[in-house]
């Protein structure tokens, strides 16, 4: 009795997804007797809307990153992910009238001339430059 094609490519999938699932199986096995505990991070858990209102309220209240980070557990690509998906509004103040580029240029100006001198410097007509 011959095997058609479809029939080996089938079994020969089956084998390997089997094989696969063993091999992970192993190595959480193998964890597990070594004392490692299993890997759950921040990004994999389920957020629901209370687990995840103390990280919102800091966040809207503009606790420090480092605290909010330290706080909750999280690492700063989690909070970003949870931020983007939540569709939480950016920390800072936003002015219309400002590109991006703008606005990180007062920034940057701040810690030397003052918030209203940055300003100014910034949303000024533009000046020829030489």
């Amino acid at each position: 009795m011959t095997r058609s094609v479809a029939d080996i490519n089938a079994e020969i999938r089956d084998v390997a997804r089997r094989l696969g699932a063993l091999r992970a199986e192993r190595r959480v096995a193998r964890r597990r007797e070594a004392g490692i505990k299993p890997h759950r991070g921040a990004a994999y858990r389920t957020w629901t809307a209370e687990a995840m209102a103390p990280v919102k309220a800091d966040w809207m209240a503009k606790v420090a990153l480092a605290e909010i980070l330290r706080r909750h557990g999280l690492t700063r690509g989690q909070l970003m992910g949870l931020r983007l998906r939540q569709h939480w509004p950016a920390r800072r103040e936003s002015y219309p009238e400002m590109s991006a580029r703008q606005y990180f240029r007062v920034q940057k100006l701040v810690p030397r001339v003052g918030r209203e001198q940055a300003l100014a410097r910034v949303l000024s007509p533009t000046r020829s430059t030489p």
